[in-house]
Formats: C-alpha cells, structure tokens, sequence
C-alpha cells in the first residue's frame, strides 16, 4: 500500500517500466474449485485500478510458474476487483474470462465510443493519419470532460482503420506516472475491438476465431 514504492517502481527510467502492479495474494481453498490466488491490481499513481487485461496474463502465468497453481492445472479460477474469473493455461496460450460487465456504454457520434471492459475506454476513430495526433494532449483534454469527472479517468485510444479489418491503434492512459504514450495495451485492443464491430454495425455478426 506503499504508493511511493509503487511510483518508484513503475517509473520508466529508474524502475522496471510501468503503468501498475499486479500482487498476488494466495487464498486458502477449502474446496476443490475454490479460486487459486486474488490478483490485485495498483495503479502506479497509488490508487487501486479495476484490472489490467495483460498485467493479469502474467499473473496467471506467474502464479502457475512459482506453483501457487500446479502446473498440471489447466484451468483455475482467481479472485479480482470484478469478482471471480476463470482462465486456462495451454502451453504458451493463455485465455481469461472477462466479467460481464463488459459493454459499449455510450457511442457518442460515429467516432468515439466509451467502454467498460473491466476498465473504462474511450476509443476515438480518425480519419486523417494517426501519427499527426498528440495523443497525450487529446488524452488528457477527453479524459478530464465533465462526463467523466465521476469515475476514474478512462484510457484513451486513438484508431484509424487502413483496410478490411485492419486498424491501427495508440494508446494512452492518464494514470501512468509521466503522462506518456504506451506501447500497448492489451483492454485497449479489446475496446477498440467492440468499438469497431459497433462501427460497422457487426457486433453480433462476427465469427470467433
């Protein structure tokens, strides 16, 4: 609970590198089934954040690495800020479930949509070539918006579609520590995923693959 160890830690240049910490507290099955571990996710601006799409892959495989889940385990369930979620491990495949809870919560216009996919998202689509955009100034302009002053602030993603199903995407999130562009995000991807198939009214259409 340390937020200036957390900020220490995230920091780009004097620390690993990141826009949070996933802590894994082990739990005590009294039961076969009962979750393996609870994942807590921390912002590295101190503050306790819903989830992180990639930051729990790793903490699933972490947790399976160190034996807190048997490596013969394939599929287990954990404990998160959303509730209990169910994931399996094949090789080098890792898949979680996602609360049901995810959505598309407001489309605003055809360009900018907002999300909740176990984090809030505002997917916004351009038309005019993605690398002339400041992302951090139009992040940081969106995210602060009177529509988004009670909950906490959104990430924000720019898209800009170059071809049949294929998208372009950069990312920016507020509560990193320097207010810089990320170099991925994992719910991101997902967001603008739902927020492309509302585009095209394919939500509903589109084959799993």
């Amino acid at each position: 609970e340390d937020d200036a160890l957390k900020s220490m830690l995230c920091n780009r240049v004097f620390g690993i590198g990141a826009i949070g910490i996933c802590e894994i507290k082990a739990t005590s099955q009294e039961k076969v089934g009962d979750p393996r571990f609870q994942m807590v996710y921390h912002l590295a601006t101190g503050p306790r954040g819903k989830a992180c799409g990639t930051g729990t892959r790793c903490s699933l495989a972490f947790a399976q690495d160190v034996g807190i889940v048997p490596k013969d385990e394939k599929t287990f369930s954990y404990i998160t800020y959303e509730g209990i979620m169910n994931a399996i491990i094949t090789g080098s495949l890792i898949t979680q479930t996602m609360s049901n809870n995810c959505c598309l919560l407001e489309q605003y216009d055809d360009l900018n949509y907002f999300l909740d996919v176990d984090w809030w998202v505002h997917v916004r689509f351009v038309e005019d070539g993605i690398m002339s955009h400041d992302i951090v100034a139009e992040g940081l302009a969106e995210t602060d918006t009177e529509k988004y002053q009670k909950i906490r602030s959104p990430s924000f993603i720019l898209a800009e579609v170059v071809g049949n199903g294929v998208v372009n995407m950069r990312c920016f999130d507020r509560t990193a520590k320097d207010y810089e562009e990320m170099y991925a995000c994992g719910t991101g991807g997902v967001s603008m995923s739902i927020a492309y198939l509302h585009k095209y009214n394919l939500y509903g259409k589109a084959r799993q693959t």
